[in-house]
């Protein structure tokens, strides 16, 4: 496969769509994507399920005992239900994934701090190590246990601090999606990150999302292959280290305990055709994370607009949870116009929990293809960089020229709004380095993320798009040399749901 130069640029406009130049893909469900990594039969901790015990339950107990840890997992990456059709069950999560694949993987590091006045573990306290998290068996694997004995390793007393590693396995995107798989497995990455961090903030926990890690040492402590998983980020919670000092402290700290099985020989020989992927990711883990601007088009606008939001902190603990539960993909839109408070709603949910969201868009701009709303001419409208000014920059009915671009797909027409994530790639790189394309897609994912639980709060559909005819989106939006569209969410009134109310 061509990665171009090797670099998320070059990967990003090799691997773009051009129309009736899509090859067929046979998809061979006898090795579909598995849904957890298998691992020996060293130490598990069961975490249980809603309604059993030990229960993942409205917990105000430590949040790194199990049964807090089992809330937090299972609403940031827990499996919802599971469907059986032919060999494959199918398992629906509490983050969306392209083609369903959920490449994600989710670890979690517990460290006990040296304190003279810790309080000792207990039955329900997972001891300091490293734990993978099984989503379908509900449990978490040791990985990694503490190297000695005694106090001054935390052994014995209970967990105070954590670090979360996502990272997102190369076969399960490709299987589907093969070079174009490095997008989907950023925008996937991403909805999991902002997951997290809601879950986590909504609990009181304040967590910080890094992209900068030591790319082998943080590999080579989840114990994974780089040429088959990629460390996308990390969060981490109350811990006020950088992630590679916790890195090196974690790998001086605790031993390894388990490791994976090995994988499927089919899936080996299938990842070889892709390889590259694997070296533009490593790339990527090289140069410093930091801002930009983007121009996305040189069209002025033609009327702007500053609604008046109020700020929506982090939303309610029970409230998120029931939201992240009820959460799914749905697109069946209707026509139906749009009330002005519904959708003034909804563009609250843009900045919600505003101190964490801010890094959203560091490298991205938002804008929309809306229509049917009251009170907003049809038209594509973009929102300046604290999203509290709309600009129209385009009148008239897009939006069925948007169902074009991606990919002819029908409903996309029929959204009251879709919003869109544009870039730079070429200029990311210059300014950024090669870290710039993963952070960026990762944050189209992060919000991308805002907008689905925003969808959801406001009682209206929503469903992600990332696949796109680049070029013919360029067009048809007027976008400057160099802007892409990354990710496009439709939202609108469903038609079994028509009168939608905050």
């Amino acid at each position: 496969m061509n990665e171009s130069n090797g670099t998320g640029t070059g990967y990003h406009w090799a691997h773009v769509h051009v129309r009736n130049k899509i090859s067929p893909h046979f998809l061979d469900f006898h090795h579909y994507p598995p849904a957890f990594k298998p691992y020996g039969g060293g130490v598990s901790l069961d975490l249980g399920r809603p309604g059993e015990s030990p229960a993942v339950h409205k917990s105000e107990t430590d949040p790194f005992s199990l049964e807090g840890l089992a809330e937090v997992l299972f609403y940031a990456y827990g499996v919802i239900s599971a469907r059986q059709n032919g060999p494959v069950t199918f398992y629906r999560r509490t983050v969306p994934s392209a083609g369903g694949l959920y490449p994600c993987n989710l670890y979690v590091a517990l460290d006990a701090q040296n304190r003279s006045d810790r309080q000792p573990q207990t039955d329900t306290t997972p001891e300091t190590g490293l734990y993978y998290y099984d989503p379908v068996q509900s449990r978490l694997v040791q990985l990694r246990s503490p190297e000695h004995s005694g106090p001054d390793h935390g052994s014995g007393c209970r967990p105070e601090r954590a670090v979360f590693f996502i990272t997102a396995a190369f076969y399960n995107s490709t299987w589907k999606y093969r070079g174009r798989a490095y997008r989907y497995m950023l925008l996937d990455g991403g909805h999991l990150v902002r997951n997290l961090e809601l879950v986590l903030g909504a609990r009181g926990i304040d967590a910080h999302v890094s992209y900068a890690f030591p790319g082998d040492e943080t590999a080579g402590l989840l114990a994974v292959d780089p040429s088959k998983e990629a460390v996308l980020a990390c969060v981490h919670a109350g811990w006020n280290k950088s992630v590679p000092e916790i890195v090196t402290h974690l790998t001086d700290v605790t031993r390894p305990a388990e490791t994976a099985l090995p994988a499927d020989p089919v899936h080996d020989r299938y990842l070889e055709e892709y390889a590259g992927l694997a070296a533009v990711h490593r790339k990527s883990l090289t140069g410093p994370v930091g801002d930009m601007d983007i121009t996305v088009t040189e069209t002025p606008p033609v009327a702007s607009i500053r609604p008046d939001l109020e700020a929506l902190s982090y939303p309610d603990r029970n409230r998120l949870d029931r939201l992240i539960v009820r959460r799914r993909s749905r697109r069946n839109f209707t026509s139906a116009r749009l009330a002005r408070n519904v959708y003034m709603g909804l563009f609250k949910w843009l900045g919600a929990g505003d101190e964490k969201a801010k890094p959203l868009h560091r490298f991205l701009r938002l804008g929309m293809v809306c229509q049917n709303l009251d009170g907003m001419a049809d038209g594509f409208y973009l929102f300046n960089r604290t999203i509290d000014r709309i600009s129209l920059v385009m009148p008239g009915t897009l939006a069925p020229g948007l169902a074009r671009v991606c990919l002819d797909q029908a409903w996309i027409g029929r959204a009251a709004i879709s919003f869109l994530c544009f870039a730079c790639p070429d200029a990311l790189e210059t300014d950024l380095g090669a870290a710039g394309y993963r952070s960026m897609m990762l944050d189209a994912g992060r919000l991308g993320h805002q907008i689905y639980l925003g969808a959801e709060a406001t009682g209206l559909g929503c469903c992600g798009v990332g696949a796109i005819y680049d070029f013919e989106a360029q067009s048809l939006l007027g976008l400057s040399s160099g802007t892409a569209l990354v990710y496009a969410l439709s939202v609108g009134p469903e038609a079994q749901n028509l009168n939608t109310t905050i």
